[in-house]
């Protein structure tokens, strides 16, 4: 989808390489350098990425692309960890110019190796946005590339964004910043045509800017980055499944009819681990046609799940698979809280989340 919006963008991108950043978090900047990678791949031989800083390695971004590429180790890697900077500078995460030169060092050695190289930006984790926008800014100059910056437009209204399109740009452009496009991600479907109006003053002679619509299921966690982030341990639940993207997460503190009739396919139910009688509900909705289809059972309260039932859910003699069940020891109020607050990244192991970006 990110690949469709650069499909009709200037080439001149593929010509020299390019810095991404975003401008704040929650930005989807790991799709967008996907999707770049994904087009430039197309068109040039030996495709290359490069991180000026990653907060720890191995780094998500970087082990996706060089997994999905193939790219041997000379074109591709990482400078800094956000802890090698703090060492080096006495505690502080700022680059100073001694890091500075090994950034450029590190980045040559990739391009050297690469036709063209995509430089990935900051993650935007534990920093101001407007220190880490002026630190990605520094870092493109010093490098010598051309910024696509892509800008969240999640939850806002088209004057908000092209309020916040024009800040990021000059915030680039200030001190002569070559600016190559903006890229507005997460726009939501229904502003699309009064953004294209909003945008459409800019003057002739200003970078582009490409609207990418929001796509909920880019930001799901699958079933298994969702247990790892609340720490719990997997019952039952085979690779396939427990890569299965979370469409909603739901409370189930009703009795089980009221319950089934609050699903959607792709349901993960969050409810007290001694609840036998909605495991099995759950269970049953994966092999009948009149509810959505359960995805998997998050079990509270550190309670294990009873053998009897455990055997009546996973040994019913047919080709199904077993429905992922993972339990956690907090409370149910504390475990849908966190639930609630997690985003779902684009794995090397999750083809569903790659191929859809």
């Amino acid at each position: 989808m990110i690949e469709d919006q650069l499909h009709g963008a200037t080439l001149a991108v593929v010509s020299r390489s390019v810095y991404v950043t975003a401008t704040g978090p929650a930005s989807g900047k790991s799709a967008v350098v996907l999707g770049l990678v994904e087009l430039l791949s197309r068109r040039v031989s030996r495709v290359g990425l490069f991180r000026p800083i990653v907060r720890s390695l191995p780094d998500n971004d970087v082990e996706l692309i060089r997994t999905r590429y193939r790219l041997p180790d000379e074109r591709v890697g990482a400078a800094f960890t956000a802890a090698d900077l703090r060492d080096m500078d006495g505690g502080s995460s700022k680059i100073d110019d001694r890091a500075m030169e090994q950034v450029l060092a590190r980045f040559k050695r990739v391009e050297a190796n690469s036709d063209v190289v995509v430089v990935e930006g900051s993650d935007f984790v534990g920093a101001s946005s407007p220190l880490e926008l002026e630190l990605n800014a520094r870092l493109a100059r010093h490098l010598g590339l051309p910024v696509l910056a892509v800008v969240n437009g999640h939850a806002l209204g088209p004057s908000e964004i092209a309020e916040r399109v024009a800040v990021s740009e000059g915030s680039f452009g200030a001190e002569g910043q070559s600016v190559l496009a903006l890229i507005v991600n997460r726009v939501e479907p229904e502003s699309h045509d009064e953004l294209d109006r909003e945008l459409h003053s800019r003057p002739a002679d200003a970078p582009p800017v490409w609207t990418v619509p929001e796509a909920d299921h880019l930001r799901q966690p699958s079933i298994a980055q969702l247990g790892d982030a609340l720490g719990a341990t997997v019952v039952a639940g085979e690779p396939d499944e427990l890569a299965r993207t979370v469409s909603a997460l739901k409370v189930a503190a009703m009795t089980v009819p009221n319950v089934l009739d609050r699903l959607v396919d792709g349901t993960v139910l969050i409810a007290p681990g001694d609840r036998a009688d909605l495991i099995v509900a759950a269970a049953l909705t994966r092999r009948s046609a009149a509810f959505p289809s359960v995805a998997g059972v998050v079990l509270t309260g550190g309670f294990g799940l009873d053998e009897r039932v455990q055997r009546l859910i996973l040994d019913v003699g047919d080709d199904s698979t077993p429905m992922p069940l993972l339990v956690v020891e907090g409370d149910t109020f504390q475990t849908a809280t966190a639930a609630g607050s997690i985003e779902g990244a684009i794995t090397p192991d999750n083809e569903r989340k790659v191929q859809a970006a």
